[in-house]
C-alpha cells in the first residue's frame, strides 16, 4: 500500500507542477477560434509616391483556420473610395510577460479590390487580451519610396 500513496502523491505532484509551468494558458478558452470575428478601426500613416490614404479606416478580421499557433484570416478593409479583403497567414504565441500576441501578414486579396492603390506583404503584430486586439503595422520599400505604418484596435463581436 506504501508504494501506491507514493505512485499517487508522485502523479499528483507531477500534475500540479505541470499545471504551475502552463501558467493561465492551461486554463484559457481558445482565444482566435475559426469563425470569430473582430472588428474596429485601423490607422494609417507614411509617404507613398502613388497614393495618399485615409488617415483610418474600418477593419474587420476573420479567423478562416486554425492548425495549433498557426493561423489563417482575412482583414476586409473599407473606407469612401476602398474596399479590399486581404488574405493573411500568421502564428499566435507568448511574449516574456505570458502575454499573448499574434503575428501575421497579408499575402493575397480575395477578390478585386476597390482602391487606388492597396499593399500585400504587410506584417502585423497585435495583443490579445480577452475580447480586444490592439496592434501596431508596417510596411517599407525603400525602392519605391514607400513607408506607411499605422496602430490598429479591434473587439471580439
Amino acid at each position: 500500500m506504501s508504494s501506491r500513496v507514493t505512485v499517487s502523491l508522485v502523479g499528483a505532484l507531477f500534475l500540479l507542477g505541470w499545471i504551475v509551468m502552463a501558467g493561465p494558458r492551461w486554463l484559457e478558452v481558445d482565444p482566435l477560434p475559426v469563425g470569430s470575428v473582430w472588428r474596429g478601426r485601423l490607422t494609417q500613416s507614411g509617404s507613398h509616391p502613388e497614393a495618399t490614404f485615409p488617415p483610418e479606416i474600418n477593419a474587420t478580421l476573420t479567423i478562416t483556420e486554425r492548425e495549433e499557433n498557426r493561423v489563417s484570416a482575412e482583414l476586409h478593409e473599407s473606407a469612401p473610395d476602398m474596399d479590399v479583403t486581404f488574405l493573411c497567414r500568421g502564428r499566435i504565441r507568448y511574449d516574456s510577460m505570458n502575454r499573448l500576441v499574434f503575428e501575421f501578414h497579408s499575402h493575397g486579396v480575395k477578390r478585386e479590390a476597390q482602391a487606388e492603390v492597396y499593399l500585400v506583404q504587410v506584417p502585423y503584430t497585435a495583443r490579445v487580451e480577452g475580447d480586444t486586439m490592439r496592434g501596431k503595422w508596417r510596411f517599407v520599400d525603400e525602392a519605391h519610396g514607400v513607408d506607411v505604418r499605422g496602430d490598429f484596435f479591434l473587439k471580439r463581436e
